[in-house]
């Protein structure tokens, strides 16, 4: 068979810098052996494109035989890295040649010019978000597991529907999946899902449980990330009822968030749920209660700081423009959030409102919240369709 002797042009790697890739993407390689296609003018460029990735050893400069006919797999490298992703090989115009350990699957005829793109598959850890991943803007996060869109394929209905023992956050696991599923409340007759279906109130609807995306408010040097939801994952009620309670010789208002139901929930339910497969990465977050977090620094019916995994925004933070919020309370445009499919059946208001920490000065009974028509406004406590809006901080390195 005949060989030719390939080389990289004058022993220099040309590193072409491609989008959202660190270091060398592609290399040029000249033919020195003037009886290949064409004499010693023939030039046959061969290049790598990782989409993204890296590789330790791509671009090093060095002398190595090919043949013309066929490719060897001493020609490629297979040290391929890109996050939320596992290297599956190399493909040439759509067609695998080699797989992740090098096995060759297929031998395409030389051309002078040849690109082999890297072949990525989501990896496990990112499909599950079991540890956070941020986005190449640094503007979004993605942690966490909570049920979101409504399954509507029959089949994969009618498998879950056969599933009798679920995992120990209640979830169901399916075919590298989790799912879970729920008797519909919905808020408003002829609510409709994403999809276009309308949630039928008693039925039972099964959620596909996908990665929670978070936007980014804040960030220190340390790697700390303060981040919000993107979407409104959830409804519940501020506090069961409007009854004031002492505890510690000290009355306890209805809207006092330190001993709320939804504080309770969010530490609980939710976090323990959210974060059942990888939770190192959330911090313990001071949450400050005081006066200067509400709507007036004498609001009497504030709580003490404290100390939690999962909490909701104050009235303050969705009036800061550091966070990318509005200043001006009617301007809610920057502050909309909608329901998933699972908040909408388990009685969320859709497009509406949804909590804030902050207590109302002027009631006991009454919790600031962020409204579509006015743009903070208070709520009375014990609605039980309030739409859920997490915060979390979250540790990257």
């Amino acid at each position: 068979m005949k060989k030719a002797f390939w080389m990289l042009s004058g022993v220099t790697v040309f590193a072409l810098a491609l989008p959202g890739c660190q270091g060398a993407s592609s290399v040029s390689i000249s033919n020195s052996d003037p009886s290949f296609s064409g004499g010693a003018a023939s030039i046959c460029t061969v290049s790598f494109d990782l989409k993204g990735g890296t590789s330790a050893s791509h671009g090093t400069a060095e002398h190595y035989f090919v043949t013309v006919e066929t490719l060897a797999v001493e020609d490629f490298f297979f040290d391929c890295v890109k996050d939320g992703c596992d290297f599956k090989g190399w493909s040439y115009n759509d067609v695998k040649v080699f797989d992740e350990k090098g096995s060759q699957l297929a031998n395409p005829e030389m051309e002078p010019r040849m690109t082999f793109v890297a072949i990525w598959e989501e990896s496990e850890e990112y499909r599950l978000a079991t540890k956070p991943f941020l986005s190449v803007d640094r503007l979004t996060v993605r942690y966490g597991l909570y049920p979101q869109k409504n399954v509507n394929d029959a089949s994969i209905v009618a498998a879950l529907s056969k599933l009798t023992t679920p995992e120990s956050n209640g979830w169901y696991l399916y075919e590298g999946y989790y799912y879970a599923k729920t008797i519909a409340a919905p808020c408003d007759l002829g609510t409709k899902f994403d999809n276009g279906t309308e949630i039928v109130r008693g039925s039972e609807y099964w959620f596909r449980c996908e990665a929670i995306e978070w936007k980014v408010l804040r960030r220190n040097e340390n790697g700390e990330y303060f981040v919000l939801s993107l979407a409104l994952l959830d409804a519940h009620n501020f506090y069961r009822d409007d009854n004031n309670r002492t505890i510690d010789g000290k009355t306890i208002y209805p809207d006092n968030y330190e001993y709320s139901d939804i504080r309770a929930w969010l530490n609980e339910d939710f976090y323990e749920s959210a974060f059942a497969l990888g939770s190192s990465n959330v911090l313990t977050t001071a949450v400050d209660n005081s006066p200067s977090t509400t709507d007036t620094s004498s609001n009497p019916y504030t709580c003490e700081t404290i100390n939690d995994k999962a909490f909701l925004l104050s009235y303050k933070d969705y009036l800061e423009p550091g966070y990318g919020f509005s200043p001006r309370m009617r301007d809610w445009v920057t502050r909309f959030s909608a329901p998933t499919d699972w908040a909408k059946a388990r009685n969320a208001k859709c497009n509406a409102w949804y909590w804030t920490r902050s207590p109302f000065s002027r009631v006991p009974l009454g919790v600031w919240c962020v409204d579509y028509a006015v743009g903070l406004s208070d709520y009375f406590v014990g609605y039980k369709n309030g739409p859920v809006r997490p915060a979390i901080t979250v540790k990257i390195a």
